[in-house]
């Protein structure tokens, strides 16, 4: 149901924006980058959440997969030990494939 999903990412967005103003006041390195990024993560999923009728929703996205896939990316620059952050790059590359194939399939 378009209803639930639309009131679904709506919520994923605040989630997104709540993660960007977290990180935009931590005091780590490239926290302004990964606040930025969240924040766009969180403008798409809101961008969607806005469409009155379903149809397809790739260019947001792909946009998604490609905000997540940086994150990872940062936080793997960043990681000082080769198990340090493991598993929270794993898992926004894992979110980041699974938008990937979100837009392969409403394309």
């Amino acid at each position: 149901d378009w209803k639930a999903t639309r009131h679904n990412l709506g919520d994923a967005a605040r989630v997104f924006d709540d993660i960007a103003n977290t990180f935009g006041s931590a005091q780590i390195d490239d926290a302004e980058s990964l606040a930025t990024l969240f924040e766009a993560v969180g403008l798409e999923l809101q961008d969607m959440s806005r469409i009155e009728k379903r149809r397809k929703t790739s260019p947001n996205l792909f946009s998604v997969r490609d905000h997540l896939l940086s994150v990872a990316e940062i936080l793997q620059e960043n990681s000082v030990a080769e198990t340090d952050d493991h598993d929270m790059i794993t898992s926004f590359v894992g979110v980041s494939d699974s938008f990937g194939r979100l837009a392969e399939r409403y394309s």
